[in-house]
């Protein structure tokens, strides 16, 4: 009884396991749900301009992210001494908070872009996924509608 319950499982666990690899081989003729490029509902050459757009935000984010990513680690070793220099935490912590100014100013300025793609009618659909992020804080990771790249997806 025991044996037949093991390879039931074991079958179970292949048969997912194919499943999963399966889902994650089968390409993709369009992204995941993407509300900025569906619900703004937009014409070709305004989702390529757009994503052109995003393309460069990205590239942005990611290079904003790995210095950011070094100066804390630089701020963490400072604050593992016995004695932390306050001038050096004091600096690192400025360049971190330059780095995130940026940031946002980076975002402000891309939401700007892209908004100056769009025709006037497609604006409020734009404006209330605007709104949504902004009050959530505009995460810059896994939840933005209009600057995540959404999980998986390659243009």
């Amino acid at each position: 009884m025991k044996r037949l319950f093991f390879r039931a499982i074991l079958v179970l666990s292949l048969a997912v396991n194919v499943t999963v690899g399966v889902a994650a081989l089968r390409p993709r003729s369009e992204p995941p749900h993407m509300p900025l490029l569906t619900e703004v509902r937009l014409d070709p050459d305004q989702r390529a301009r757009i994503l052109s757009l995003r393309e460069g935000f990205f590239a942005f984010r990611e290079t904003n992210g790995a210095q950011t990513a070094q100066l804390r680690v630089q701020l963490a070793d400072l604050l593992k001494t016995d004695t932390p220099d306050p001038r050096a935490v004091d600096g690192v912590l400025a360049r971190i908070n330059g780095s995130q100014a940026a940031l946002q100013s980076r975002v402000v300025e891309h939401v700007l872009g892209v908004r100056g793609v769009l025709r006037p009618d497609q604006r409020p659909a734009f404006e209330k996924l605007m709104t949504r992020n902004l009050e959530r804080g505009v995460p810059m990771r896994g939840e933005c509608e209009l600057l995540d790249r959404p999980k998986g997806w390659q243009p």
